[in-house]
């Protein structure tokens, strides 16, 4: 799917939810090509984030009532046909939107079961960069074709997920391509919808979602015989325990991780094995 298809894609997707006074603000601020997130909480002021820039506050507030309709379109009207991904807290929609949401938490067993009275939002529109990962490449790649098993680390928003997405596209569709899994535990890298991946990660690329890492990596190293294990975010001691076990297999590893500085991933204890 080209650029303007997509981008033609995921608009179609948000005016079909999205309450009228929000589009049309949007459209009249030519913010359609800018915006990476859309936070919506009842009865306070709508909050853009245009890419690059300050963050723009719609002065008309949300009522609950338009929160609970949202949610609703964003459920297609069937809340339990999605109650697993609510357990997550959040919904992928088409096009790879990615629909973080919050309200009244439901207790089961001593155990999170999902949410109800949804009126908090935070919708990340996706931005592929198709070539962000150029100058890294030469870092990343052998003279033989092989890789170097590689972590990304940067603070939240700074493109750890963009670039990773970009390296697996590369990866798969290169002059040596090499077999890709992607494990994405919160659908940010593939942006799969009922499967299908919305995001160009290659030709040779394959993706289990909305899979625990520590779980998943293991799945994929069992089945699917690869090159290269993806994994966005990776934070507990099941994650990293899962990524020693494929690396002593020889599979190479590329992840991201939280830090200001690599010095930040160097201080956590848990990580000095990995």
């Amino acid at each position: 799917m080209n650029s303007y298809a997509k981008g033609k894609l995921i608009w179609d997707e948000l005016i079909s939810v999205l309450p009228k006074s929000i589009i049309s603000y949007i459209d009249s601020a030519n913010m359609r090509g800018a915006l990476e997130e859309i936070r919506i909480r009842a009865e306070q002021p709508v909050v853009l984030f245009p890419f690059k820039q300050l963050q723009n506050i719609l002065p008309p507030t949300i009522t609950q009532s338009e929160c609970l309709e949202l949610f609703e379109r964003i459920c297609h009207h069937s809340i339990y046909a999605w109650e697993e991904e609510l357990r997550q807290g959040f919904i992928t929609m088409r096009g790879g939107i990615r629909v973080g949401m919050a309200g009244k938490a439901l207790i089961e067993g001593g155990s999170f079961k999902r949410l109800a009275n949804v009126t908090y939002f935070n919708i990340r529109i996706p931005h592929e960069c198709v070539g962000c990962a150029d100058p890294v490449m030469p870092y990343i790649m052998q003279g033989d074709g092989s890789v170097y098993s590689t972590l990304l680390v940067s603070h939240p928003g700074g493109g750890k997920t963009t670039m990773l997405r970009d390296i697996a596209r590369q990866l798969s569709t290169g002059r040596h391509p090499l077999r890709i899994c992607i494990v994405d535990e919160r659908s940010e890298l593939a942006g799969s919808y009922q499967g299908l991946v919305q995001n160009d990660l290659g030709k040779n690329c394959d993706v289990l979602d909305a899979c625990p890492k520590a779980i998943g990596i293991k799945q994929m190293l069992r089945t699917m015989s690869p090159d290269v294990i993806i994994t966005d975010e990776i934070g507990s001691q099941g994650d990293i325990d899962a990524l020693l076990d494929a690396a002593y297999c020889g599979v190479r590893i590329m992840a991201s991780v939280h830090g200001n500085h690599v010095y930040d991933f160097y201080k956590r204890p848990c990580f000095h094995d990995l």
